[in-house]
């Protein structure tokens, strides 16, 4: 349901998308200067949960942040204001 969520979200605005791996997305897009912005999304099971994680690939890190909260905003159905606790390693 989390890949399905994000790769209609990413659609919607108008994002490229590709599978990497099993549990890996690539997204790209361009910024306003028109620079390439390339981020990986890894989706990583946890008990009943699934932890969304995004990771700036190549880019600005503002426009990163700007494009996160922007896909972090439509898919606010499925995000949990839970916290959740990492194990330590």
């Amino acid at each position: 349901k989390s890949y399905q969520c994000l790769k209609e979200t990413c659609e919607k605005l108008g994002y490229q998308w590709k599978k990497s791996c099993m549990n890996q997305v690539t997204v790209s897009t361009t910024d306003r200067r028109n620079n390439k912005l390339i981020f990986k999304v890894n989706l990583l099971e946890m008990d009943d949960k699934i932890l969304v994680d995004f990771r700036l690939s190549k880019g600005d890190g503002l426009e990163f942040k700007r494009h996160f909260l922007k896909i972090k905003g439509k898919l606010i159905d499925i995000v949990s204001s839970q916290k959740v606790w990492l194990p330590a390693t």
